[in-house]
């Protein structure tokens, strides 16, 4: 096998779960979305496949998701400290049951990034695993309820082909846990700041070329 081909070969896939009504189909940002599964979003806008050349001010995409949140099935669920440790838990406990490989994880207030080695299950049968086992935790914790399904029915996948992409993926992963640590410590100082949501990472469209839109996760999201 030539060395060109070889690199070519996937070897991780980088998972994007994103929390329910956090990156709506036509979203101001843009995204990966095709279709509108909630007709009453298309009120709001078309849908822009891919990352727009111009970006919304910050205000700008508050608007538009205080509007949405009027039309859609289910309220908005934030990821609060506690929730992201079962969220994690869950993820780690899915790794080791399905002896998975996982390089990297992160969980943020509107979404979770998990990093994780080419494995017998392809990328679109990890997903739902994961997503249906951190909402059971959630349900278990009393921490979402029922009937709430927690994520988007859109999951994403970015395909890593060499080390050196996993090992950027890893350390980018690193940087968001050293942030979350650094607002952890800012929290435990000033309790009340966790009432305060976090901006949507621009990261989480990935240039289309590069990704796929997975599987949907069920018929709860909006």
């Amino acid at each position: 096998m030539s060395v060109r081909s070889d690199r070519r070969r996937i070897i991780a896939h980088h998972l994007i779960l994103t929390g329910y009504g956090h990156w709506l189909p036509n979203d101001p940002r843009g995204s990966l979305s095709r279709e509108f599964r909630n007709a009453k979003l298309e009120e709001l806008g078309p849908i822009h496949f891919g990352r727009k050349t111009r970006q919304p001010t910050r205000q700008e995409i508050s608007a538009f998701y205080v509007e949405a949140a009027k039309v859609l099935k289910h309220s908005v669920l934030w990821f609060t400290a506690p929730a992201r440790v079962v969220i994690g838990e869950a993820i780690g406990r899915t790794v080791r049951d399905r002896s998975l490989t996982c390089y990297a994880c992160c969980v943020l207030s509107d979404h979770a990034h998990v990093l994780i080695r080419v494995h017998r299950l392809k990328a679109q049968e990890m997903i739902p695993l994961l997503a249906d086992a951190s909402r059971e935790g959630l349900l278990s914790h009393g921490l979402v309820a029922g009937g709430h399904p927690v994520w988007s029915c859109d999951a994403y996948v970015k395909y890593k082909k060499t080390p050196e992409q996993v090992l950027r993926e890893h350390m980018e992963q690193g940087e968001r846990m050293a942030a979350i640590e650094a607002r952890l410590d800012s929290l435990a100082r000033n309790p009340a700041a966790d009432a305060e949501p976090s901006a949507a990472d621009p990261e989480i469209i990935p240039d289309p070329p590069e990704a796929d839109a997975a599987p949907r996760l069920g018929a709860g999201a909006p």
